[in-house]
């Protein structure tokens, strides 16, 4: 669980017992493992992966990942593999005061790809950029073989931001587009988003292999927020 600023990691049945802290501290981002017996979660810089049955956490640092991050979170779990997908930051984080006055400096930041079988890392994605105001979790694919980096930025970026794709190799980077909200499809391999630069359009992104189309699926008059996906009905 976590309030607007980060809380600590708690679990509770779904009929409403076993409510249980897991740490103290304040974390982002939890993510399950496919298996359900982790949680993976963001907390001071490091990444916890808090094991239920032992009851205790695995933390990795910045250090440990051998990238030059003084920062690592937003973990990700990939649906089909035990690997995590996770943000990194190489310098120090600018002030918001540095970054509204234009005097922030370019940090290189981006997403990387921990497989926990071989602890072996890769980075995914890199750009350079004063500051990224939400660094959300990357979006797997429910096959496990895509990633979507949603990126919205406050202040300038040098690279642009908004919606990329990649592959869980970390080829084929592609920018789909501005985006405000994004949903993969359960079960499937497409993506819907809401255009940032007009919020009353909804357009579907349909995959095939390395390449993908565009279809704008709804014009409406008012501005669209919380779109979701129907789960696939049962006959």
């Amino acid at each position: 669980m976590s309030g607007a600023w980060g809380g600590s990691p708690t679990i509770i049945r779904r009929d409403g017992t076993g409510y249980e802290m897991l740490e103290e501290g304040l974390v982002w981002n939890p993510s399950w493992s496919s298996d359900g017996k982790m949680i993976a979660y963001g907390s001071g810089g490091s990444i916890h992966l808090f094991n239920l049955k032992e009851h205790k956490a695995r933390v990795i640092s910045s250090k440990d990942t051998g990238l030059e991050a003084k920062y690592i979170g937003s973990p990700s779990w990939s649906p089909t593999r035990p690997e995590i997908a996770f943000f990194f930051l190489n310098d120090r984080e600018p002030t918001r005061e540095e970054v509204l006055a234009g005097t922030a400096l370019p940090t290189k930041q981006g997403f990387a790809l921990l497989d926990l079988q071989t602890n072996k890392i890769r980075v995914l994605y890199t750009f350079e950029g004063p500051f990224t105001s939400y660094r959300l979790p990357a979006l797997w694919s429910t096959d496990g073989n895509k990633l979507v980096f949603h990126l919205e930025a406050e202040g300038p970026v040098h690279n642009p931001t908004g919606l990329m794709v990649t592959n869980r190799e970390g080829g084929s980077l592609q920018k789909i587009g501005e985006a405000y909200q994004v949903l993969w499809e359960p079960n499937g391999n497409r993506l819907a988003y809401v255009d940032a630069n007009d919020y009353r359009i909804v357009r579907i992104v349909s995959f095939n292999g390395d390449t993908y189309t565009i279809k704008t699926i709804i014009e409406d008059n008012n501005t669209i927020e919380g779109i979701t996906w129907r789960p696939a009905l049962k006959s």
